[in-house]
């Protein structure tokens, strides 16, 4: 039978975000004599859903890039397939599995995506896209006639584009911006350092662009009107995912305070933030935000007791919290009972984890959690011992010394 045409796998493609069908499918091709690509597939899901990362349980992560590494090309199912980079133009990069399938495609230039689009089937798992672009002259225009007369792009659902060196000149940013065929599009990740106003706004406020729910950037020049243009009155209810990497001095706390309150967050679901401080002025439209919050990552901000307690009592819904915490006594905020529930908890110590980490244990937010990460400079044998007796097979708990 053809994979593609499998009923399975055709449930994998139309429930992308759910994991149920693909450890169908892995039952289905362990029956079928292939266990090796089963196991990749059970193991990627089970790593993406505990959250771990590759210095996590690093044997077995290694073991299974070495699987794909050997067998992902027979696994392909028709789609591109690596093959080197010559001369460093127009060659596929390679493919990532992501929970046990081929989903983001590779390629450092327009022409190599476009060499291998006939390739990629309208109905595969394959529909995440990082394209690196080089700064020559030829190339912007060949993207600019590319973006005029290629309405696959449609099936694009999330895009990381990378603009090397000087990125686009304006023209180039505008068609690219303009273009009618990314109706599909539902998340970018992208660097938008060198992207003028207009283009910016095109992105955000063209109705091609308004499945885009998810945002990803990485930006220091990042500005307040760029940041204004998002919470433009057209966008409310739109944002789902803001993950926004920007230099702390370029963004005024005023502006991120109107974001706050504007409609375009009333659903924002996920918030990463990288600045290095948290402002009473911004901090405040947080916490008073109907935005229903579920995951809330500040990974360089080591967060005050007060300011933890605040967002965990103005965030009921809140499930997913990755948080530095300055000193041992932050830790007493876990013990009130009237904080969100978390079921996952990843919090960066500033100091050698010590006895004090057992409050945690008999604390009500441990009573939910599914998955505790503690990240500390070192942790002591018995410490990390005690604290494995004390939550027992309650939750997965990963202790990661720098």
């Amino acid at each position: 039978m053809n994979l593609l045409t499998n009923p399975l796998y055709q449930a994998v493609v139309h429930h992308a975000d759910e994991d149920p069908p693909r450890l169908i499918f892995a039952d289905w091709l362990e029956e079928q004599g292939q266990p090796i690509w089963a196991e990749v597939i059970r193991t990627q899901c089970r790593r993406s859903q505990l959250g771990q990362m590759p210095w996590e349980n690093p044997r077995e992560y290694q073991s299974t890039l070495q699987q794909i590494e050997k067998y992902g090309p027979a696994w392909m199912m028709g789609l591109p397939r690596y093959r080197g980079v010559q001369s460093g133009l127009s060659q596929v990069l390679g493919a990532t599995f992501v929970r046990g399938f081929p989903e983001w495609g590779q390629f450092q230039s327009i022409e190599a995506l476009r060499n291998a689009w006939t390739r990629i089937p309208n109905e595969s798992t394959m529909r995440r896209f990082w394209i690196g672009i080089s700064t020559r002259n030829e190339d912007r225009d060949n993207w600019v006639r590319w973006n005029a007369d290629e309405p696959t792009l449609s099936a694009i659902r999330e895009l990381d584009f990378s603009p090397s060196g000087n990125g686009f000149d304006p023209i180039a940013q505008n068609a690219w911006a303009e273009s009618p065929h990314w109706s599909g599009l539902t998340g970018i990740r992208s660097r938008f350092s060198d992207w003028d106003e207009s283009a910016w706004r095109n992105w955000l406020i063209a109705p091609t662009k308004r499945g885009i729910r998810d945002l990803v950037i990485h930006d220091l020049d990042f500005s307040n009107s760029k940041l204004q243009a998002m919470a433009d009155p057209e966008q409310a209810g739109r944002w789902r995912s803001l993950n926004v990497a920007y230099h702390p001095d370029a963004v005024s706390s005023e502006t991120l305070r109107d974001l706050w309150r504007s409609p375009a967050v009333s659903r924002l679901e996920q918030w990463v933030w990288s600045g290095e401080q948290i402002h009473e002025v911004w901090f405040r439209a947080m916490e008073e935000s109907s935005a229903p919050l579920r995951s809330v990552d500040l990974p360089n901000v080591r967060i005050s007791a007060t300011h933890l307690q605040r967002l965990l009592q103005s965030h009921h819904r809140l499930q997913r919290l990755r948080v530095p915490l300055a000193n041992p006594n932050d830790l007493s905020v876990f013990q009130q009972s009237n904080i969100a529930r978390l079921t996952e908890l990843e919090i960066d110590l500033g100091w050698q984890a010590g006895p004090e980490l057992e409050i945690l244990a008999e604390s009500p937010v441990c009573q939910s959690l599914e998955q505790l990460t503690i990240r500390v400079h070192r942790c002591p044998r018995s410490i990390r011992e005690r604290l494995q007796q004390r939550f027992g097979d309650r939750l997965q708990l990963v202790i990661w010394e720098r």
